[in-house]
């Protein structure tokens, strides 16, 4: 009896007295990240993967890097404005044939500096 009444208790509080809330904007960037998932047509099912996600030009700015257990690492640059996903580098391009490409002013240099500046405020 005691340990079902412990296994209920547990499965309580991890279904309803541990949930998470996110900011409006962390919600904003998890809806990015769901998106751009479907284009990513390149990473294996599994693969653990890195996303950042910041705002950038009335978009997001988005960075997408595998994990890579040999060779040399690549980046995915994506810019997300509204419901629409662009490419912003050839690798990205690439691996999500048929997304339009991200207007010229719009680079992955400016991606780049996007998310990096992001992170110095973490």
């Amino acid at each position: 009896m005691k340990k079902r009444i412990l296994v209920t208790t547990t499965l309580l509080l991890l279904a309803y007295g541990c949930t998470q809330t996110f900011s409006p904007e962390e919600e904003k960037q998890m809806q990015v990240v769901k998106s751009l998932g479907r284009h990513l047509q390149c990473i294996p099912p599994r693969t653990r993967t890195s996303y950042s996600v910041e705002p950038m030009s009335d978009g997001y700015a988005v960075l997408v890097e595998p994990e890579v257990t040999s060779g040399t690492p690549i980046v995915y640059a994506y810019w997300v404005k509204g419901e629409e996903v662009y490419t912003v580098n050839e690798e990205a391009a690439k691996c999500s044939p048929g997304l339009p490409v991200a207007p010229k002013e719009i680079t992955y240099e400016s991606v780049y500096k996007t998310i990096q500046e992001a992170k110095e405020h973490w």
